[in-house]
């Protein structure tokens, strides 16, 4: 499984030599070369995507783990869909609200470092981030014990 996993980024980027040209023109065509950020944005998306996609082949315990994923990655079954949110729905939102709050972070500290930004605020302020930090990584934080990925190997 790592051996394809290293084989599957290393045809990402002999695919990305062969087809500069060609992906070149394409955004020429379509005029993305008037709005580098779209063009930025789709670049990123899709090596996400490519990514994660090897990953499947990194985590799998075993070839045919890895391709039983890939067939059924698209499969969607309705009766496993629950109306009542559960601990893992809860869980889920507050992964992906974590996330955004990091994003809201790191687009902030491009005009000024959060730092400066937290200790021009009142006290009050101040502490209320410091505590509401604090309580956010006591609540969704995770304490158990978990072997390291790299050790698999």
């Amino acid at each position: 499984t790592f051996i394809i996993w290293g084989a599957l980024h290393g045809s990402y980027l002999l695919l990305s030599i062969w087809t500069h040209k060609i992906r070149e023109g394409v955004y020429r065509i379509s005029g993305l070369y008037r709005h580098p950020q779209a063009a930025k944005f789709i670049k990123i998306i899709i090596t996400f995507h490519l990514v994660l996609f090897a990953w499947i082949f990194f985590r799998a315990n075993t070839l045919s783990d890895a391709f039983y994923i890939v067939q059924n990655i698209a499969s969607i079954d309705l009766s496993q869909i629950k109306t009542i949110p559960s601990v893992r729905t809860f869980s889920w939102y507050s992964s992906l609200l974590s996330i955004l709050i990091m994003e809201i972070v790191h687009f902030l500290q491009r005009k000024q470092p959060v730092r400066e930004l937290i200790s021009q605020k009142p006290i009050f302020v101040r502490w209320a981030i410091y505590y509401g930090a604090l309580m956010w990584i006591i609540l969704f934080g995770r304490f158990t014990e978990q072997e390291f990925i790299y050790f698999q190997f």
